[in-house]
Formats: C-alpha cells, sequence, structure tokens
C-alpha cells in the first residue's frame, strides 16, 4: 500500500539461510523411535517428523497429514489478514511469534501456528478500529497484556492485539517502544 508503513518483524536477519537446524531435528526424530504424535506436538517437531518421514519414504500418520493441511491453510490466510490490517491500522505494527518465527523455518509451514499476534501502541483503540471495519470477537477472553482475541469472518486465524509482548515472569521485557525502535520492515 502506499504510503502506509510495512508490518515490522523483529528478525534482524535478512539472509536467514545460515539456520540450518533441520539435519539435528532429523536425527532427534530419528533418535526417539517410540515418540507418538501428542509428544511430537508437545515438542513443536510434529511437522517436521511428517517431512522427514515422507522424504524417507516412511508413512506419515493420518492425524500428521490434517495437521500439515491446517498449516497451510494458516500458511495461506496470513498475508491477507495482514493486507486487510494494514488498510485499517496506519501505524506501526509489530508481528510477534507465528508467521514470524516459520519464515526462519526451511519451508513456513513446518511452523504450526494458531493465531496471528500483533503489537500495537494503542490496542483498545486499534482493536475498536478492527472491529469497525468487519472483524468480530473470537471466543475467549482478553488478558493483561492483551485485548480479546478477534479474527475475520470466514478465515481460520484468530489475531491477538497485544498492549505488551508476553514475556516470561521472571525477565524484564523491553517496552514496546523499544521493540518498535529495533524492529525492521
Amino acid at each position: 500500500m502506499k504510503g502506509t508503513p510495512a508490518v515490522q518483524s523483529t528478525c534482524s536477519c535478512a539472509n536467514r539461510s545460515h539456520l540450518h537446524p533441520w539435519t539435528a531435528i532429523d536425527r532427534l526424530i530419528d533418535g526417539a523411535p517410540d515418540a507418538t504424535v501428542s509428544d511430537l506436538e508437545a515438542h513443536g517437531v510434529h511437522l517436521l517428523a511428517a517431512r522427514h518421514w515422507r522424504l524417507a519414504d516412511q508413512p506419515v500418520p493420518t492425524q500428521l497429514i490434517a495437521d500439515e493441511h491446517s498449516a497451510v491453510a494458516y500458511s495461506l490466510a496470513v498475508p491477507v489478514l495482514l493486507h486487510r490490517i494494514r488498510a485499517i491500522l496506519d501505524g506501526p505494527i509489530l508481528l510477534l511469534k507465528g508467521p514470524e518465527v516459520a519464515a526462519a523455518y526451511l519451508d513456513p509451514v513446518l511452523r504450526q501456528f494458531g493465531d496471528l499476534d500483533l503489537l500495537v501502541p494503542d490496542a483498545p483503540a486499534e482493536q475498536a478500529r478492527m472491529l469497525r471495519a468487519g472483524f468480530e470477537l473470537a471466543p475467549g477472553h482478553a488478558f493483561e497484556h492483551q485485548e480479546r482475541d478477534i479474527r475475520w469472518p470466514g478465515l481460520p486465524l484468530v489475531i491477538e492485539i497485544h498492549r505488551t509482548p508476553y514475556w516470561p515472569i521472571w525477565m524484564t521485557p523491553p517496552t514496546a517502544e523499544q521493540l518498535f525502535a529495533e524492529a525492521i520492515p
């Protein structure tokens, strides 16, 4: 969009090709032959395991195939939602976690996520703008660090509009202003 700032990223590495944990993950998957799909999901490596097994001509459990389809659908929804959100909000938007982390993966659909976490300077006001523009409240409730989940009708992802990033309680989080200052388009 002309005249509107891009959605920003917290990852400063322009070329992510130097990140190669995949061989080690394949070794971990091979080293745990008794791991269940639930075990793999709990550690966030189930889609990586499905890819690994498929490449090794091993059977892929039906549940993982369904998870792969879901991950593809969510990945396809991301640019649609971000474009729509950028058309509504003209201030800074920082994409946290989810597809931002997935961008560092060998294939982004190998990192499953279920929401878009967006940090904005005035979360209540920006959420209200999005609701007026056609987004709707999703089931759930608000938390101290974010507004209540919203979604665009017909798309699978929920959107969390953050006041502050969610941070481990034993750490002092950076301020939203510090994150915006460090972010790149």
